[in-house]
């Protein structure tokens, strides 16, 4: 994948800080989601009232490298545009640790991987 697009509905509640606690943990989850696997997230979240609940909107867009490329304003409808560079997501997963990690691993899985396909059969 290079784009995860992560629709949501998600109430604002927790206003002790700058923005409602619910954004601040959607913001956290798509920078992570995003760093951690080198793609672009889109967050398009809801705004204005459904069903008595205050919807806060807050969309967003974050690169692969976990950072936040365009944001909606809070609490208003708005149109959120944001040019998402193909070229960039290479190099952010090359320089991915989880990467190394699997090669460093591999051959330590492999026997085991082996175990496993042979016990069922395959």
């Amino acid at each position: 994948a290079e784009v995860i697009y992560v629709p949501a509905a998600s109430p604002a509640r927790g206003f002790q800080g700058a923005r409602p606690e619910n954004v601040e943990r959607w913001r956290t989850l798509a920078r992570a989601v995003a760093a951690e696997h080198g793609v672009y997230v889109v967050l398009a979240s809801l705004v204005g009232f459904e069903a008595g609940k205050g919807m806060s909107g807050g969309s967003l867009v974050v690169g692969p490298e976990g950072r936040i490329q365009a944001e909606a304003p809070l609490f208003e409808e708005a149109v959120l545009l944001a040019d998402l560079d193909w070229e960039r997501i290479p190099p952010v997963r090359y320089d991915s640790p989880l990467l190394s990690d699997l090669e460093a691993a591999l051959p330590l899985l492999l026997p085991d991987l082996e175990r496993v396909l042979r016990k069922e059969g395959r």
